[in-house]
């Protein structure tokens, strides 16, 4: 994502009129190239501590995954994504490596702690980002492009 486009994604993620007026994105980890060196994910680990305000021993990861649908040479996405979430120690940086790697094009969501789904009502991933944001009240998130981290935050 480029920097302009910043106040776009904070209205395409389901914000109330009032939530957006109240609603901070900054840039807080610029990663050239979108390559995870080890010292960027030890990074995250004290970014997190910082931004979250705890103690962190774990980072509580979530993504979106929507397999790709081939058939008769034709190939779809299917209408909704699968929601998956893991949290990793410092100790599990390779894996979290792999999982950046894999997860191109798509957002990787830091969150404060494990995700405890109840219900979701939305389908689109950038809606389900703000009902994050409104539940944690503050998020991370890596870009698609793997290019920066953002740090979202609502009052």
């Amino acid at each position: 994502m480029e920097e302009g486009t910043w106040e776009d994604f904070l209205d395409i993620i389901g914000l109330t009129e009032n939530e957006r007026r109240s609603a901070v994105l900054n840039v807080v980890r610029k990663i050239p190239g979108g390559d995870p060196k080890v010292s960027v994910l030890n990074d995250l680990f004290e970014i997190s501590l910082q931004i979250f305000k705890k103690r962190v021993t774990a980072l509580h990861l979530l993504w979106f995954d929507s397999k790709l649908i081939v058939s008769d040479n034709f190939i779809s996405y299917p209408s909704n994504s699968s929601i998956w979430q893991k949290s990793i120690t410092n100790g599990d940086l390779k894996y979290l490596e792999e999982l950046w790697y894999d997860l191109l094009g798509t957002y990787l969501v830091f969150l404060p702690e494990k995700l405890v789904l109840k219900s979701n009502n939305t389908e689109d991933e950038e809606e389900f980002i703000g009902d994050l944001l409104r539940t944690y009240k503050t998020i991370l998130l890596k870009t698609p492009d793997a290019n920066e981290i953002l740090h979202l935050s609502i009052d």
